[in-house]
């Protein structure tokens, strides 16, 4: 299990490089809406007005974020299908149905996805504060501790209801 989840790790690090300057569009556009007309008119404005800098300016956020995402999913989802198995006789496990699968995958998938959400919930909080241009100056790293700091335990997971059911 260790091999994959570092496989995960690194694939979603390289997923992130190409994840962050969207994410941060995308942020722009739902707490702006007139910011820009679409993602692509987004993006190149916020191209021009920030450069690589402010596209990336999510970037430790959102590995903050994602990779603790992908490797709640993979491993609640591994780990609840092993749990399912093993509680089935050989023979059911040779016999079982279509409906059957697809309730073990479903079952298994809903509670990966809650661990998932609930595991990068903190970081969602953030990387949205940072992308809205909240917080101090500095490093990412003093910006993400002072805006945690002011968030506390409670607000930063504020929202968390409505992200797992959207997950």
């Amino acid at each position: 299990m260790p091999i994959y989840l570092g496989a995960a790790a690194v694939g979603e690090f390289f997923a992130d490089i190409l994840l962050t300057p969207l994410e941060a569009t995308r942020i722009r556009l739902v707490s702006d809406p007139k910011y820009a007309s679409g993602l692509v008119s987004g993006f190149a404005k916020l191209a021009a007005e920030g450069g690589i800098s402010q596209m990336y300016s999510g970037f430790l956020p959102i590995i903050f974020k994602q990779i603790p995402y992908a490797l709640g999913q993979f491993t609640v989802n591994e780990w609840c299908h092993e749990v399912i198995y093993r509680q089935m006789t050989e023979e059911q496990l040779r016999n079982m149905t279509g409906t059957t699968k697809l309730g073990i995958n479903l079952a298994s998938g809903l509670t990966a996805g809650v661990a998932a959400a609930v595991l990068s919930q903190p970081a969602d909080t953030l990387l949205s504060q940072i992308n809205r241009g909240h917080g101090p100056t500095g490093t990412m790293l003093h910006r993400l501790s002072v805006l945690a700091r002011e968030a506390g335990v409670r607000g930063l997971f504020a929202g968390l209801g409505p992200r797992i059911v959207m997950t």
